[in-house]
Protein backbone atom coordinates (compact mmCIF):
# COMPACT_ATOMS: atom_id res chain seq x y z
CA UNK A 1 0.00 0.00 0.00
CA UNK A 2 1.28 3.46 -0.86
CA UNK A 3 2.03 5.95 1.90
CA UNK A 4 2.05 9.73 1.61
CA UNK A 5 4.71 12.19 2.68
CA UNK A 6 5.58 15.81 2.04
CA UNK A 7 8.00 16.38 -0.84
CA UNK A 8 11.51 17.20 0.28
CA UNK A 9 13.68 20.08 -0.92
CA UNK A 10 15.98 18.84 -3.66
CA UNK A 11 13.45 16.43 -5.19
CA UNK A 12 12.29 18.80 -7.93
CA UNK A 13 14.32 17.19 -10.71
CA UNK A 14 13.30 13.63 -9.90
CA UNK A 15 9.66 14.62 -9.52
CA UNK A 16 9.70 16.43 -12.86
CA UNK A 17 10.99 13.22 -14.43
CA UNK A 18 8.03 11.33 -12.98
CA UNK A 19 5.61 13.94 -14.31
CA UNK A 20 7.01 13.71 -17.82
CA UNK A 21 6.99 9.88 -17.81
CA UNK A 22 3.38 9.93 -16.68
CA UNK A 23 2.42 12.41 -19.40
CA UNK A 24 4.25 10.38 -22.06
CA UNK A 25 2.39 7.25 -20.98
CA UNK A 26 -0.63 8.41 -22.99
CA UNK A 27 1.24 8.24 -26.28
CA UNK A 28 2.06 11.90 -26.89
CA UNK A 29 4.84 12.65 -29.32
CA UNK A 30 8.16 14.27 -28.51
CA UNK A 31 7.19 17.65 -29.97
CA UNK A 32 4.04 17.89 -27.86
CA UNK A 33 5.87 16.79 -24.70
CA UNK A 34 8.55 19.41 -25.33
CA UNK A 35 5.84 22.09 -25.61
CA UNK A 36 4.34 20.95 -22.31
CA UNK A 37 7.64 20.68 -20.46
CA UNK A 38 7.97 24.30 -19.25
CA UNK A 39 4.52 24.21 -17.61
CA UNK A 40 5.03 20.74 -16.16
CA UNK A 41 8.49 21.42 -14.76
CA UNK A 42 8.78 21.44 -10.98
CA UNK A 43 11.27 24.15 -10.07
CA UNK A 44 13.55 24.08 -7.02
CA UNK A 45 11.52 25.37 -4.10
CA UNK A 46 8.20 24.20 -5.59
CA UNK A 47 8.27 21.22 -3.25
CA UNK A 48 7.20 23.59 -0.45
CA UNK A 49 5.70 26.50 -2.39
CA UNK A 50 3.24 24.27 -4.26
CA UNK A 51 2.53 22.06 -1.23
CA UNK A 52 3.60 18.92 -3.10
CA UNK A 53 2.90 15.55 -1.51
CA UNK A 54 4.29 12.30 -2.88
CA UNK A 55 3.11 8.71 -2.61
CA UNK A 56 5.74 6.03 -2.17
CA UNK A 57 5.84 2.28 -1.73
CA UNK A 58 7.24 0.32 1.20
CA UNK A 59 10.72 0.45 -0.34
CA UNK A 60 10.64 4.25 -0.63
CA UNK A 61 10.14 4.40 -4.40
CA UNK A 62 8.04 7.39 -5.44
CA UNK A 63 4.82 6.31 -7.17
CA UNK A 64 3.09 9.63 -7.72
CA UNK A 65 2.69 13.23 -6.65
CA UNK A 66 0.10 15.96 -6.32
CA UNK A 67 0.28 19.70 -5.72
CA UNK A 68 -2.11 22.13 -4.06
CA UNK A 69 -1.51 25.51 -5.68
CA UNK A 70 -2.75 28.98 -4.85
CA UNK A 71 -4.21 30.59 -1.77
CA UNK A 72 -7.65 30.25 -0.16
CA UNK A 73 -10.44 30.42 -1.01
CA UNK A 74 -9.68 29.59 -4.69
CA UNK A 75 -6.91 27.17 -5.59
CA UNK A 76 -5.84 24.64 -8.14
CA UNK A 77 -4.94 20.99 -8.19
CA UNK A 78 -1.94 21.89 -10.28
CA UNK A 79 -0.30 18.49 -10.61
CA UNK A 80 -1.51 14.94 -10.12
CA UNK A 81 0.71 12.41 -11.84
CA UNK A 82 1.37 8.72 -11.23
CA UNK A 83 4.33 6.60 -12.33
CA UNK A 84 3.14 4.63 -15.40
CA UNK A 85 3.72 1.25 -13.76
CA UNK A 86 1.50 2.29 -10.82
CA UNK A 87 -1.43 3.70 -12.83
CA UNK A 88 -4.65 1.94 -11.91
CA UNK A 89 -3.39 0.84 -8.51
CA UNK A 90 -5.17 3.44 -6.38
CA UNK A 91 -2.28 5.90 -6.07
CA UNK A 92 -4.16 8.64 -7.91
CA UNK A 93 -7.21 8.23 -5.68
CA UNK A 94 -5.05 8.40 -2.57
CA UNK A 95 -3.37 11.60 -3.75
CA UNK A 96 -6.62 13.22 -4.92
CA UNK A 97 -8.36 12.62 -1.61
CA UNK A 98 -5.36 13.93 0.28
CA UNK A 99 -5.38 17.16 -1.74
CA UNK A 100 -9.07 17.69 -0.96
CA UNK A 101 -8.53 16.97 2.73
CA UNK A 102 -5.63 19.42 2.96
CA UNK A 103 -7.47 22.02 0.90
CA UNK A 104 -10.50 21.91 3.18
CA UNK A 105 -8.30 22.26 6.24
CA UNK A 106 -6.54 25.31 4.78
CA UNK A 107 -9.77 27.09 3.92
CA UNK A 108 -9.97 26.42 0.16
CA UNK A 109 -13.58 26.35 -0.99
CA UNK A 110 -13.00 25.73 -4.71
CA UNK A 111 -10.25 23.93 -6.61
CA UNK A 112 -9.77 24.14 -10.39
CA UNK A 113 -8.34 21.22 -12.34
CA UNK A 114 -6.96 21.15 -15.88
CA UNK A 115 -7.25 17.47 -16.74
CA UNK A 116 -5.47 15.58 -19.48
CA UNK A 117 -8.29 14.12 -21.61
CA UNK A 118 -7.14 10.61 -20.69
CA UNK A 119 -7.68 11.43 -17.00
CA UNK A 120 -11.11 13.04 -17.40
CA UNK A 121 -12.92 9.81 -16.48
CA UNK A 122 -10.90 9.60 -13.28
CA UNK A 123 -11.90 13.08 -12.16
CA UNK A 124 -15.55 12.47 -12.98
CA UNK A 125 -15.47 9.25 -10.99
CA UNK A 126 -13.94 11.15 -8.06
CA UNK A 127 -16.80 13.65 -8.07
CA UNK A 128 -15.29 16.64 -9.87
CA UNK A 129 -17.64 18.54 -12.17
CA UNK A 130 -17.01 20.21 -15.51
CA UNK A 131 -15.95 23.83 -15.08
CA UNK A 132 -16.32 26.95 -17.20
CA UNK A 133 -12.93 28.25 -16.08
CA UNK A 134 -10.60 29.83 -18.60
CA UNK A 135 -7.33 28.30 -19.85
CA UNK A 136 -4.90 27.27 -17.16
CA UNK A 137 -1.52 25.52 -17.09
CA UNK A 138 -0.41 24.03 -20.40
CA UNK A 139 -2.69 26.49 -22.20
CA UNK A 140 -0.18 26.81 -25.04
CA UNK A 141 -0.66 23.14 -25.81
CA UNK A 142 -4.41 23.01 -25.29
CA UNK A 143 -5.31 22.84 -28.95
CA UNK A 144 -3.61 19.47 -29.32
CA UNK A 145 -3.78 18.34 -25.69
CA UNK A 146 -7.50 18.96 -25.29
CA UNK A 147 -7.35 19.74 -21.56
CA UNK A 148 -10.67 19.26 -19.81
CA UNK A 149 -11.50 21.83 -17.10
CA UNK A 150 -13.00 20.54 -13.84
CA UNK A 151 -13.62 21.96 -10.42
CA UNK A 152 -14.36 20.57 -6.99
CA UNK A 153 -15.47 22.06 -3.68
CA UNK A 154 -13.45 20.64 -0.75
CA UNK A 155 -15.71 19.86 2.21
CA UNK A 156 -14.28 20.24 5.73
CA UNK A 157 -14.50 17.18 7.94
CA UNK A 158 -17.55 17.50 10.20
CA UNK A 159 -16.76 18.54 13.76
CA UNK A 160 -18.24 15.40 15.30
CA UNK A 161 -16.15 13.16 13.05
CA UNK A 162 -12.98 15.15 13.74
CA UNK A 163 -13.62 14.88 17.48
CA UNK A 164 -14.25 11.14 17.24
CA UNK A 165 -11.40 10.24 14.89
CA UNK A 166 -8.89 12.99 15.56
CA UNK A 167 -8.98 13.75 11.85
CA UNK A 168 -6.75 10.78 11.09
CA UNK A 169 -6.98 7.08 10.32
CA UNK A 170 -9.77 5.57 12.40
CA UNK A 171 -9.86 2.22 14.17
CA UNK A 172 -13.04 1.53 16.18
CA UNK A 173 -13.33 -1.47 18.45
CA UNK A 174 -16.34 -2.94 20.18
CA UNK A 175 -18.15 -0.96 22.78
CA UNK A 176 -19.35 2.00 20.72
CA UNK A 177 -22.07 -0.20 19.26
CA UNK A 178 -22.86 -1.75 22.64
CA UNK A 179 -23.17 1.68 24.21
CA UNK A 180 -25.61 2.93 21.61
CA UNK A 181 -27.66 -0.26 21.76
CA UNK A 182 -28.97 0.67 25.22
CA UNK A 183 -31.11 3.49 23.81
CA UNK A 184 -34.63 2.61 22.72
CA UNK A 185 -35.87 3.38 19.22
CA UNK A 186 -39.59 2.95 18.55
CA UNK A 187 -38.99 2.70 14.81
CA UNK A 188 -37.22 -0.66 15.17
CA UNK A 189 -38.80 -4.08 15.02
CA UNK A 190 -38.88 -6.14 18.21
CA UNK A 191 -35.90 -8.30 17.22
CA UNK A 192 -33.75 -5.28 16.34
CA UNK A 193 -31.50 -3.36 18.69
CA UNK A 194 -30.86 0.36 18.39
CA UNK A 195 -27.74 1.65 16.65
CA UNK A 196 -26.12 -1.76 16.56
CA UNK A 197 -23.69 -0.72 13.81
CA UNK A 198 -23.54 3.03 14.47
CA UNK A 199 -19.78 2.79 15.09
CA UNK A 200 -19.11 2.50 11.36
CA UNK A 201 -20.26 6.08 10.74
CA UNK A 202 -17.11 7.66 12.12
CA UNK A 203 -14.80 4.95 10.87
CA UNK A 204 -15.79 5.46 7.25
CA UNK A 205 -16.30 9.21 7.46
CA UNK A 206 -12.72 9.79 8.59
CA UNK A 207 -10.26 11.05 5.93
CA UNK A 208 -8.20 7.85 6.09
CA UNK A 209 -10.41 4.97 7.27
CA UNK A 210 -8.20 2.20 8.59
CA UNK A 211 -10.26 -0.53 10.23
CA UNK A 212 -13.56 -1.28 11.91
CA UNK A 213 -14.13 -4.11 14.38
CA UNK A 214 -17.74 -4.74 15.37
CA UNK A 215 -18.93 -6.67 18.45
CA UNK A 216 -21.35 -8.79 16.43
CA UNK A 217 -22.26 -9.55 12.81
CA UNK A 218 -24.19 -6.78 11.07
CA UNK A 219 -26.30 -6.70 7.91
CA UNK A 220 -24.28 -6.49 4.71
CA UNK A 221 -25.83 -3.13 3.77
Amino acid sequence: MAELRVARPGEAGALTGLVMRSKAHWGYGAEFLAACAPELRIAPGDEVRRRIVVAEDAAGAVLGLASLDGEPPLGRLGLLFVEPAAIGGGVGRLLYRDVLRRAAGLGFRRLLIDSDPHAAGFYRAMGAVTSVQGPGPESGAEASGGLVPFEVAPVPLAGWARAWTGGGAAVHIGNVAEYNAQFADASLDREQRAAHHYACLAAFYSPRPAALVLPRPVPAD
